[in-house]
């Protein structure tokens, strides 16, 4: 499926009742975009789509940022401020400047690496821990699709115990979903990273 169907499809899923917080249209015919930073699918993903903000609730909950607030984002990221003088320099030891970050997961990262083939999707725990999360864009983007669709007309949102614990069938039934578009192996990364 291209990423064009794909994007199609999660904004016919976004809103779930009030659950996705903001609007997102797919554009008939793509835009010219022109951010220089931007390659591959991402590029694409904001050429094609049209929000002013993306907020997806539930247990997948996580911001996605519009065009506009992108280069704001790598900030804590790609490039750090100095307490001290408040100057401004790149982070060169911990991150790469083809690393976009255009998520956001309770203050970690999700970002594209644009400078591997397909630009395959990370999340970054406070630059300790980079997990992979999806082989493309495209992928991330089906997976995310297909389990907010799953939370809403399988689960009911009803995904925690009486406890407040993660049900683990909702835990396997997104592994399933993330192994369909994944390296198996890689899989529990995903899990990790938003369920962890």
């Amino acid at each position: 499926m291209t990423i064009e169907n794909t994007l199609k499809q999660f904004a016919l899923s976004f809103g779930r009742e009030g659950v996705d917080n903001g609007n997102i249209k797919i554009k008939a015919h793509p835009i010219t975009i022109s951010e220089p930073q931007l390659k591959t699918e991402l590029k694409e993903f904001y050429s094609l789509s049209n929000f002013d903000e993306l907020i997806i609730g539930g247990e997948l909950f996580m911001e996605i940022f519009p065009i506009e607030k992108l280069s704001k984002a790598q900030d804590g990221w790609r490039f750090i401020t100095n307490p001290r003088d408040k100057s401004i320099s790149e982070d060169t030891d911990h991150w790469n400047k083809d690393w976009i970050v255009f998520g956001d997961r309770n203050g970690d990262a999700i970002f594209c690496k644009q400078d591997i083939n397909n630009a395959p999707v990370y999340g970054s725990i406070q630059k300790e821990k980079f997990l992979l999360l999806a082989n493309s864009l495209n992928a991330f983007f089906q997976i995310l699709t297909e389990s907010m669709m799953m939370e809403k007309n399988i689960f009911e949102f009803n995904t925690q115990t009486d406890d407040f614990i993660l049900k683990a069938d909702f835990i396997n039934a997104v592994q399933t979903i993330v192994n369909k578009y994944s390296e198996s192996n890689k899989s529990n990364d995903f899990i990790e990273f938003f369920f962890g």
